[in-house]
């Protein structure tokens, strides 16, 4: 593939890194994505969970990975997909969804599913009661010993995996399927994100690095304040790519941290969401969302910015998607932006101790400060 497609794999972890690509490479890139979703779906034997806040896709890239469903539901497979009912975002402002702790994106998942009607696949709206399910994992054979997770922070979309920076892991690991597997079936038993999360916090060993996994609303606040004191305790290297660093806790923690002698600090955000993320601290004007203003702006000129597209349902959506942070040898990745709000979403976060793979998200987090040479706002 193209250079803006990044792939690695270390035993039973690999890792897929996106880079928003040139026009003549979108659709490859894009279509590749799809090919290694659908290859993930075929081998399953046994059941197929998915979670997902955006999931709709054009012909060239909907054809493998619907067809890997249906193809699965043939044979047997349990295929099950949660996705966020679009119905409370259909008609958001990006402001809006500034203020969930989401990504901006339109409605029509719902009606992109809809293609699986008549089939034995089972499919579920999620009731964000007001949040966001935002959660972008799949599992496959979750209750046996082969269970692998696909999790990272893109959505299943031709702009995810096109005009998009996002990271995709995918981990062959029977102890971390255990915990997505107990998150999903909250969420699709219940329809409703409201109780999910809670006392789902884990440490298992993968090829002997360990990997904590965190789920919100549950852990959501616990999460915030994790990354935060992880931030806080790095003496090395401090790279982070998040579209939305708006979290006053983590936002305190990096301000604190530039000036540590001996650390690196680096890294990347979404110009164009965090003006918008600005101009709502400004329309409130508390005390706190001033506050939080300053600390941003502090940070804002050591930091690299992509200047997307603003936000409408038929703009391209090209943000810098990413939500991760490297410290020292230590990653945090998942669905979850450094924010407030998104404690309040359902959410995953995994945290893998790894110089090999911080090493790989160090150099990531490099190529897109390199490729977005412009700081600041």
């Amino acid at each position: 593939m193209a250079e803006t497609f990044q792939e690695w794999q270390r035993g039973a972890i690999e890792g897929l890194f996106l880079v928003g690509a040139d026009r003549h490479q979108q659709q490859p890139q894009a279509q590749e994505m799809a090919r290694r979703l659908a290859e993930f779906i075929a081998g399953a034997k046994f059941t197929i969970h998915i979670a997902i806040y955006d999931f709709r896709l054009v012909s060239a890239t909907a054809a493998p990975v619907l067809d890997a469903l249906k193809e699965r539901d043939k044979t047997g497979v349990m295929v099950r997909i949660a996705y966020h009912q679009d119905r409370q975002t259909a008609h958001f402002a990006a402001a809006e969804f500034a203020r969930t702790g989401g990504d901006p994106a339109p409605p029509g998942t719902g009606d992109f599913l809809a293609v699986l009607d008549g089939t034995g696949i089972e499919i579920k709206p999620i009731d964000g009661r007001g949040h966001l399910m935002h959660n972008k994992y799949v599992i496959r054979d979750g209750m046996t010993p082969q269970a692998a997770v696909w999790m990272g922070s893109a959505n299943f979309t031709d702009g995810a995996w096109s005009l998009q920076e996002n990271n995709v892991l995918i981990l062959s690991s029977p102890d971390l399927a255990q915990y997505y597997e107990t998150d999903f079936w909250e969420l699709f038993t219940s329809g409703s994100i409201k109780t999910t999360g809670r006392n789902d916090t884990g440490t298992v060993r993968i090829d002997n690095e360990d990997a904590s996994v965190f789920f919100s609303p549950g852990e959501g606040r616990a999460i915030d304040l994790d990354i935060a004191q992880k931030i806080g305790a790095a003496q090395r290297r401090l790279l982070i790519a998040s579209m939305d660093i708006s979290s006053g806790t983590i936002l305190g923690a990096i301000n604190d941290s530039i000036a540590r002698s001996g650390l690196t600090v680096d890294g990347i955000f979404d110009r164009t969401q965090m003006e918008g993320v600005i101009n709502d601290w400004e329309r409130s004007g508390s005390q706190q969302s001033r506050a939080k203003e300053q600390l941003f702006r502090a940070i804002a000129p050591h930091f690299h910015s992509k200047k997307s597209t603003p936000y409408s349902p038929a703009a391209p959506h090209d943000y810098m998607h990413n939500k991760l942070a490297v410290v020292d040898d230590t990653v945090i990745t998942g669905s979850f932006n450094f924010s407030n709000n998104a404690t309040q979403n359902a959410e995953n976060v995994l945290q893998i101790e790894s110089k090999a793979i911080a090493d790989h998200y160090a150099k990531y987090v490099t190529a897109l400060t390199q490729r977005y040479p412009e700081k600041g706002l």
